[in-house]
């Protein structure tokens, strides 16, 4: 803005930070003022706000002083989808935010991101106002987000059934002149047979008694627990039944036996050994003369 438009301004009781309205034809847009260092009658403005409006290079536009109260919630649809692909829009707009003092509804928010231009339209701004603007200084605002223009839902996918199919019943091949109802059978019946026949259990029915008299159940004892005993193996102190013990006992008895058993037959009788050792008569014979 020129020097001659800031000293007529500082003449009046004006609330900052200012805010202008610039009108060319039937469009406006609000925004705020850099520095007043521009030519006599001239504006410099930045072009995303000259498209806003429609306005060209060396056109006039009508400027006004408005006073605008602080944002509460804007909401915003993107131009196109590809908005979605950033990580986090909130941050994004933010930071890009910060180069407004003022936003307009139906104006255009145009900005770069990893060497992509993109363009978001605001739809409304609250608190509502005659001139349908607010202002973003220091202020604490809710953003909501529309679906981009091109963007289309993706088709419901359909819901596959818990339950498996029933397979069709298939009949049995048997020659034409011997078919008959009573020899077709089908998967489905054999199926439910073989159920029955795996999840039968015997003797789990009820007892009955041939004179009709009640049967009175009786409690079946529980086998008591075995006793252990603690031994000695290998340097290891280890735990065993007591019936493995006996066992083991009496394998060890019954080996000894049939050893000692073994060694006596293999050793003869003295009378034996006294037999084969001695023999009378059996020296060499000797004359008197």
């Amino acid at each position: 803005m020129p020097p001659s438009f800031l000293s007529q301004l500082s003449r009046l009781e004006l609330i900052y930070p200012l805010m202008f309205k610039l009108t060319f034809n039937t469009h406006s847009t609000h925004c705020g003022v850099l520095e007043f260092t521009a030519p006599e009658g001239h504006a410099d403005i930045p072009f995303w706000v000259m498209q806003n409006i429609g306005l060209g290079e060396g056109q006039i536009v009508f400027v006004q002083y408005v006073t605008l109260p602080r944002a509460q919630f804007v909401k915003l649809q993107p131009q196109d989808k590809s908005f979605l692909d950033i990580s986090n829009p909130r941050a994004v707009l933010e930071k890009k935010l910060r180069d407004y003092s003022a936003i307009t509804e139906g104006d255009y928010i145009a900005f770069e991101h990893v060497g992509k231009q993109h363009m978001l339209q605001v739809l409304e701004v609250k608190p509502k106002t005659q001139d349908r603007a607010v202002s973003i200084i220091e202020a604490d605002l809710n953003v909501d987000f529309a679906p981009p223009l091109n963007y289309v839902e993706p088709a419901p996918k359909e819901q596959k059934a818990s339950a498996k199919p029933t397979p069709s019943p298939t009949p049995t091949k048997v020659a034409p002149d011997l078919l008959d109802a009573s020899q077709v059978f089908d998967t489905e019946t054999d199926s439910e047979e073989e159920e029955k026949i795996v999840t039968f259990k015997p003797f789990t029915g009820q007892a009955s008694r041939i004179n009709g008299k009640p049967v009175v159940a009786t409690e079946t004892k529980k086998p008591e627990p075995e006793q252990k005993v603690k031994i000695v193996t290998g340097g290891v102190l280890v735990e065993k039944p007591l019936s493995e013990l006996e066992e083991l006992r009496k394998k060890r008895q019954e080996a000894f036996q049939k050893t000692q058993q073994q060694n006596k037959d293999q050793q003869p009788s003295t009378s034996q050994q006294n037999n084969q050792t001695y023999q009378p008569f059996a020296g060499t014979g000797h004359r008197l003369k």
